[in-house]
């Protein structure tokens, strides 16, 4: 079995802890570590 963390908080995202979640958003340069973004599609 295989899990992902995700967090809004960057620090909670110490290096290999978590998947930093960008709500809304783009990192603002090239990132170290993988990230991701989620956008709504509906009302």
């Amino acid at each position: 079995m295989e899990a992902v963390y995700n967090s809004k908080l960057r620090e909670d995202c110490a290096e290999g802890t978590c998947l930093l979640d960008f709500e809304l958003g783009l990192a603002d340069a090239i990132a170290p570590n993988a990230w991701q973004t989620d956008t709504c599609i509906g009302g």
